[in-house]
């Protein structure tokens, strides 16, 4: 565009921004003269509707916006390809056009990676006030190569910032330039809500996010060893409420524990089930709404698994939200899946469940599966994950829940909305009249087994599992079922409840569900 017609159009924009309310910004976008106004450059005029929105979703809008205005140009380069660099005139209303859009910027989406040549061209806030975005609440930034430490501090040094995430590229990064720009922006703005550290370097990289007063949800790499005092300190804040940990996978030296984060809201944990028994059997909040684990190692058993979860149960019966992820290693002792999560079992008030136990050989009986849905009368979204004791095309019956008793859970569970399991036994032909209406709208199946001879009457051999295979099974007599091919992987199918009778018809409308 050129820069004349880019003014034109700002001009524009800047008296409609005039006669607006903030409340009527947002529906701005859709206004006519809006339209007209910046017609001339597409993605000029996506700026200009993020800037509506008061959110930049892509660092090109702000790439586009310095070229559109003429305050950089775009170059050739042999090694890195296109690059921008300032341009030699750059007149002052250019400046203020781009100063005003940049007061208006409240979030920028994607992750800034530090060294971005943009970064270094954008002009700072008049007055004495050295900031690009001087009114930016929520940021992300990757350290990276040799970064221009001026315009990265104008960029995370503004008072209004309240979210911060900070990661980098490689090691060297985050000893040269991270540490001491953290440091500096924990001190400089201590009204920070929200903090995201994404790697693990030395003890006290971490430690000036203990001048944040105000600091309510921190998303940290820590080390179990290394951050002891850091996770006791901040176990006394009474104002953080969301909470998720990334350990560092090593041996445990010495007894540890943590009790407090009284007032937390949402835990998340990742690492051995060691830190995750640790953290939930010392935690005193009784808010607790969401609890997020994810084991990776593999060296686990039914029994430490029972010893962690029973802390829930004992502390935290009015929990939410529960997601469970653990490792086993292969060839580990067989159990069933109703022994492995009893704890579980008896938290009575659990809305969304996501249970997944890769490599854990586990058994589920039909009479078994049917004590699930008896035991979360008022769930909405339950997704189940193990594997089974055979690994042969050829699975004992009673290790696998048939269709039956899905629809008996779908049935007893009056909420349920979602229901995701890793295998289904499929009876070949399905009869429409066992099995009613529910109020299910989403229904995942990996692995479907058709209830077939399969040299025993105790075993069932594995049913092709393409959807126009399974489609033919079950598309005449299971008119409430749509099946969608989007997003499949493997043998991995999703369906969907819609209002169609034919299997074609529900692929066309697998989106239109109901309730």
């Amino acid at each position: 565009m050129e820069p004349h017609r880019a003014l034109f159009c700002c001009d524009i924009l800047d008296e409609i921004f005039q006669h607006l309310s903030p409340e009527d910004e947002a529906d701005a976008i859709k206004g006519f003269a809006l339209r007209r106004a910046a017609c001339v450059s597409r993605t000029f005029y996506g700026f200009a509707s993020d800037v509506l929105w008061r959110k930049v979703h892509t660092t090109g809008q702000i790439r586009h916006l310095l070229i559109t205005l003429g305050i950089a140009e775009e170059v050739g380069c042999q090694y890195r390809g296109v690059k921008l660099v300032k341009c030699q005139k750059i007149s002052d209303k250019s400046l203020l056009r781009f100063r005003q859009y940049a007061a208006r910027v409240r979030s920028i989406t994607p992750k800034i990676i530090s060294d971005e040549d943009w970064l270094s061209l954008c002009p700072l806030s008049g007055h004495g006030k050295l900031m690009i975005f001087p009114n930016l609440q929520s940021v992300k930034v990757v350290f990276s190569g040799s970064p221009s430490m001026l315009k990265l501090r104008s960029l995370l040094i503004t008072p209004s910032l309240r979210d911060l995430s900070v990661e980098c590229a490689s090691r060297e990064a985050c000893e040269s330039g991270m540490r001491a720009t953290f440091n500096e922006v924990c001190s400089a703005v201590p009204s920070l809500e929200s903090v995201t550290v994404g790697i693990l370097s030395r003890p006290d990289l971490l430690s000036p996010i203990l001048r944040l007063s105000h600091l309510s949800k921190l998303d940290l790499m820590v080390s179990m060893n290394g951050n002891r005092d850091l996770l006791r300190s901040l176990s006394t804040r009474k104002n953080i409420t969301s909470l998720f940990l990334r350990f560092k996978l090593e041996p445990h030296h010495g007894d540890f524990s943590i009790c407090g984060f009284a007032s937390l809201h949402e835990l998340g944990i990742n690492g051995t089930l060691q830190n995750a028994k640790t953290m939930l059997a010392g935690l005193e909040s009784r808010y607790i709404e969401s609890v997020t684990v994810d084991v990776l190692t593999a060296k686990n058993r039914v029994d430490d698994l029972q010893d962690c979860l029973e802390p829930l149960r004992r502390h935290h019966g009015s929990l939410r939200r529960l997601k469970f992820s653990v490792l086993a290693r292969y060839g580990s002792k067989e159990d069933t899946l109703i022994n492995a999560i009893a704890p579980v079992m008896k938290m009575k008030r659990l809305r969304e469940i996501k249970l997944e136990f890769p490599g854990w050989k586990l058994r589920c009986s039909q009479q078994e599966f049917r004590k699930i849905a008896e035991a979360w009368p008022d769930v909405r979204s339950l997704a189940l994950k193990y594997d089974l004791l055979a690994t042969s095309p050829c699975v004992p019956r009673g290790s696998v829940v048939d269709l039956g008793s899905v629809f008996y859970l779908a049935q007893r569970c009056r909420k349920l909305e979602k229901l995701q399991l890793e295998f289904v036994a499929c009876p070949k032909p399905i009869s429409l009249g066992e099995h009613p209406r529910c109020t299910l709208r989403e229904l995942h199946i990996n692995n479907i087994f058709g209830i077939e001879p399969c040299g025993s009457d105790d075993i069932m051999r594995d049913l092709p599992t393409g959807p126009e295979d399974y489609g033919g099974v079950a598309g005449g007599t299971l008119p409430s079922i749509g099946i969608s091919e989007e997003g499949t992987r493997g043998d991995e199918i999703k369906y969907w409840r819609t209002d169609c009778v034919s299997s074609n018809s529900g692929r066309r409308n697998a989106r239109q569900w109901f309730g």
